[in-house]
């Protein structure tokens, strides 16, 4: 059984920490976002999502952003899983790309 999931965001902002323990420094990515996911039993695969009329800023200590990337787009494909190893004692989460369209650039 798969459930699909559409979301489609004007003017959103993502916050992708620099060191997972450390909140006060980031990247945010803000654009237009459009995504497509079908979620099962042993993954989410993200048919696409797309970044449109997108901006990277940088941002240290709550302070202001700096610009660092004033048009950014971008396609993706792939999977997002969970790997479980219950005999270390731990769970992994992956991100795999089997697409990435970074316009002007293209890295498969």
């Amino acid at each position: 059984r798969s459930q699909i999931i559409e979301v489609r965001v004007r003017r959103a902002a993502v916050k992708v920490l620099t060191a997972w323990n450390d909140p006060s420094e980031f990247f945010e990515i803000a654009g237009d976002i459009n995504c497509s996911i079908v979620q099962d039993d042993t993954a989410m695969h993200i048919r696409h999502l797309d970044l449109v009329s997108g901006k990277l800023g940088h941002v240290v200590s709550g302070g202001p952003p700096t610009l660092v990337c004033g048009r950014l787009e971008l396609s993706a494909q792939g999977t997002f899983g969970t790997l479980v190893d219950e005999a270390q004692g731990f769970r992994l989460n992956t991100l795999t790309l089997d697409l990435l369209n970074l316009r002007p650039l293209r890295i498969c």
